[in-house]
């Protein structure tokens, strides 16, 4: 959004003295290609956006977020990401997927949430997404407590830190859900 106009307010001025201006727009990705050649891009187009905001993202050809949480289909009967974009598990300001999971399905027969997260990331790799994103809270199985973010709330954020032996247990289980996909490994 920000690349295609923005809220300007002058140093020193109050909120209702600023406006809005047009952001640097597709030109500028078109001087960073013309420089650096290719370069790989993902359109955070999450919540509101503009017409012209979607027109610029798709001109310069990103793709755009694909986020499991935010699925207009039942996850449990499978995951079907929309073409051309990148897949997330979650992102930074959502909550993690067995948090998600925990509070959206478990209980009664279902699997427990860590269980149910794992099945849906394993999914989400075996799914025709062109690439899938998995926060390393996902990986490593973590619950709400480790969330990154929420949105809208002033304090506690930004304060969670993976713990290297949790990450060096969940080494062998993540190499074999990615061995067991064999778009990312050829055959197994």
């Amino acid at each position: 959004l920000g690349f295609h106009s923005y809220f300007s307010i002058p140093a020193g001025k109050a909120c209702a003295d600023g406006r809005w201006l047009a952001g640097p727009g597709k030109d500028l990705f078109q001087t960073a290609y013309d420089e650096l050649g290719p370069l790989n891009f993902i359109a955070e187009d999450l919540g509101y956006l503009t017409p012209g905001v979607r027109a610029m993202a798709s001109t310069c050809g990103f793709p755009g977020m694909d986020v499991l949480e935010f699925s207009d289909y039942d996850v449990r009967c499978g995951v079907h990401p929309t073409p051309g974009k990148i897949l997330y598990t979650s992102t930074h300001d959502t909550s993690t997927l067995a948090g998600w999971c925990t509070r959206s399905f478990a209980g009664g027969d279902e699997p427990s949430g860590v269980e149910f997260a794992a099945k849906l990331m394993s999914d989400a790799l075996a799914s025709d997404a062109p690439l899938v994103m998995m926060p390393l809270q996902d990986v490593l199985g973590l619950g709400d407590d480790a969330r990154m973010n929420v949105p809208g709330v002033a304090t506690g954020n930004w304060t969670w830190q993976a713990d290297e032996a949790d990450i060096a247990a969940a080494e062998n289980k993540t190499a074999q859900l990615l061995r067991s996909n064999h778009r990312f490994w050829g055959e197994a």
